[in-house]
């Protein structure tokens, strides 16, 4: 598989950044029909994706529930830098499993969630077992290998109003539907939704007894023909990097959704999903780091200066080192984590390992989230002038690196929380 992402899937990612999504709201008879285009290395990396596993690896265990996760985690790091930001998608897509499979087992559960979940099993609310049909099918698709069945998830929460702030911020309202038991129509704007094109999402809106806060539904993205769901593209965002990634303001009109948690619990519920994709962020912040100078270490090899090679001058020898140190020390950093998560998962971690986890997810977060752009700045200096070239396909090296100290949290969110 490594050999497959420094090859393969590393050209494909590259035609994922020439090649950029785009809003086609209108089709030629003038039917509003808001397609997202994406090149087909996009749709080529859904089925690597399913095929080897990245997100069922977490869930069928194939090593043992406690390293599985270590196992994931190894092929995600590899994957990334290379998927043409596809790595986003999957993020959301595991903390959307993550969610849905802790409902069904708390001794497994962060402890955070656990008072969530024994609210869920005490509910006799009307349309719970069409709730947990629905959630039961959701994961299904969301930890599936074939590539037909296989799904990736939303994590819609920003809105107008503000993004760190979403219990303040949101807007969007929930009204129990008087057609179809168990069912609420969803209406409002989200201003940043990531993975536009993924299959489902997980999203916050207001009811009438959520007693001011705010609850999670499950929202399928299409109906049963295959329509939007409700949804309507307000446009795609131009965005400083990522710009592989279809990431649109969006528009809820009566969208057709689940109720996952009830009387005003869904901030803390889908902050669960939020923790997975800041480890998920983690791992990529390590693994951009360790792209950007495998390929300086790589250049220093062949490229000539003062009659030597750039790995003989002692000036650029210690500007690597550095680096080195750099991304070493966050690759520690995440294969811990995942070894914790993955010890807490399997109901085997000690307290205080479930303690220092809770501990890690946003500390981590935050310091390879800087790192990750000082790491990229500094390694594209290493090519001179040819690291500013955009035809050598670095500098998206920068772009993408920028958002890793942004989504799911900027740095000061990391330090509150």
């Amino acid at each position: 598989f490594g050999a497959d992402c420094a090859g393969p899937i590393r050209e494909a990612g590259r035609q994922c950044e020439l090649h950029p999504p785009y809003h086609v709201p209108y089709d030629a008879w003038g039917n509003r029909i808001d397609e997202v285009w994406t090149c087909p290395e996009w749709k080529g990396m859904h089925a690597i994706a399913a095929k080897e596993g990245l997100i069922a690896l977490a869930y069928s265990r194939p090593l043992g529930k406690e390293v599985s996760r270590v196992y994931q985690l190894a092929k995600l790091y590899l994957f990334a830098p290379s998927s043409g930001l596809y790595s986003c998608p999957l993020a959301m897509t595991d903390g959307a499993a993550f969610v849905i499979e802790k409902v069904g087992s708390a001794s497994t559960c962060l402890a955070s969630i656990r008072q969530w979940i024994q609210v869920l099993r005490e509910s006799k609310a009307e349309g719970e077992g069409y709730r947990n049909a629905q959630l039961e099918d959701a994961l299904r698709h969301l930890t599936s290998q074939d590539e037909k069945e296989f799904w990736t998830s939303g994590q819609w929460m920003t809105e107008r109003g503000g993004g760190s702030d979403v219990g303040a911020a949101t807007a969007t309202t929930a009204v129990e539907s008087q057609d179809e038991v168990g069912v609420w129509l969803l209406a409002g704007n989200k201003w940043f939704t990531s993975a536009t094109d993924a299959h489902m999402t997980f999203t916050l809106a207001r009811t009438s007894d959520a007693k001011g806060g705010l609850d999670m539904f499950y929202l399928p993205t299409r109906d049963n023909q295959g329509k939007l769901n409700g949804l309507e593209i307000v446009r795609l965002k131009d965005k400083l990097g990522t710009r592989q990634l279809p990431t649109a303001e969006m528009n809820l009109s009566g969208s057709r959704a689940v109720r996952v948690t009830r009387g005003g619990r869904g901030l803390g519920v889908i902050m669960n999903l939020a923790s997975i994709t800041r480890v998920h962020n983690t791992v990529s912040a390590a693994a951009g780091m360790r792209r950007i100078l495998q390929l300086a270490k790589d250049y220093s090899t062949k490229r000539e200066a003062f009659g030597r090679k750039l790995m003989e001058l002692p000036a650029h020898v210690a500007a690597l080192a550095e680096l080195e140190v750099e991304a070493r020390a966050a690759s520690c950093l995440w294969l811990e984590m995942a070894r914790l998560l993955g010890r807490i998962e399997a109901a085997t971690a000690a307290n205080d390992e479930t303690m220092i986890f809770r501990l890690l997810v946003p500390l981590s977060k935050l310091l390879t989230g800087r790192q990750a752009v000082d790491v990229a700045s500094k390694g594209i200096e290493l090519f001179g002038g040819a690291g500013y070239m955009e035809d050598t396909g670095l500098p998206a090296h920068l772009r993408d690196a920028q958002v890793l100290a942004i989504w799911e949290g900027t740095s000061n969110v990391q330090a509150m929380d």
